[in-house]
């Protein structure tokens, strides 16, 4: 039986970086069906989105009436394409483009680690992003698992993750079925690392370094704390919560503190300014009765 693969693209305010996400989907050497979710933008979004529509009817949208951030953005989407009956969910930000095979390798990847007696099929496959110079993106560095040298034997380039982003990442029906949707609550941030833990729990997810997306982001920064500024300080906040709540649930009281600690040091070592210390502190004291639950599509 032939599985039905749907890309899911969050999209907000990049229209030009939106067409050529589009675009790169478009022209993968494996097809696939392709769900915007674009999250009430108040650019030319809907155009662009409308004229993919026309030029390709395996194109379809869903119009949110207002922003509820990334996390909203794949929740909503994953949930419309399960809906829809799809088997395989390709999410991608709107400012990813992807190269040609990245559709390919993460099927061929999944083929060949189903294909051996006994083997589990994995929660997730994760692409290999680049920023727009060919080094790798700070922001969507996976974490790879520390068995990652016992699963390189065999020669193929997947290496274990127990977490990956958004940016580029296959999942299957199944694992929705199994594990439910992206913390809707968590608005922007932490929420791909957050829902790739989830599975990877019961399923080991895997970065497949030969499936190739470019990030096209302004600058190629991480997420650390010590990059901390007025104008991050929003994506910070909201970071920093969901982060916060992710170790209290996981990991306990001592992990909580632990994680908190951690914060509070580096902000030290980088003498951020006080003003921005006293809101992430907040943000992480706000996790404590921050409690999201999963929901199911």
């Amino acid at each position: 039986m032939h599985e039905r693969i749907c890309a899911v693209v969050v999209s907000y305010n990049r229209a030009y970086l939106l067409k050529f996400s589009l675009d790169a989907i478009q022209h993968q050497t494996i097809h696939c069906d392709i769900l915007v979710v674009d999250n009430a933008s108040t650019d030319n979004s809907l155009a662009v989105i409308e004229e993919a529509k026309i030029r390709n009817p395996k194109v379809r949208s869903l119009i949110l009436p207002r922003n509820i951030g990334g996390a909203g953005g794949f929740h909503a989407g994953i949930k419309e394409a399960y809906h829809l009956g799809y088997d395989l969910f390709w999410l991608l930000d709107d400012d990813a483009i992807a190269s040609s095979t990245a559709l390919e390798k993460l099927l061929l990847a999944r083929e060949r680690l189903t294909s051996e007696p006994g083997s589990i099929a994995p929660g997730f496959y994760g692409s290999n992003v680049r920023w727009r110079d060919g080094n790798s993106a700070r922001m969507n560095t996976p974490a790879i698992d520390h068995a990652w040298l016992d699963d390189m034997k065999n020669g193929w380039p997947y290496i274990p993750s127990n977490y990956n982003s958004f940016v580029s990442l296959l999942i299957t029906r199944h694992s929705v079925a199994e594990h439910g949707l992206p913390l809707r609550q968590y608005f922007i941030w932490f929420d791909d690392c957050e829902y790739t833990f989830r599975l990877s729990r019961a399923r080991r997810g895997y970065f497949v370094m030969d499936s190739f997306v470019e990030h096209r982001t302004a600058d190629n920064y991480s997420a650390e704390i010590n990059q901390l500024n007025e104008k991050s300080l929003w994506k910070f906040e909201y970071g920093i919560r969901n982060q916060a709540s992710f170790m209290r649930h996981h990991y306990g009281k001592r992990g909580y503190k632990k994680f908190v600690r951690g914060i509070w040091k580096s902000m030290k070592l980088a003498k951020t300014p006080w003003k921005l210390r006293y809101r992430i502190m907040r943000a992480a004291w706000r996790a404590r009765r921050f409690k999201p639950s999963v929901e199911f599509p």
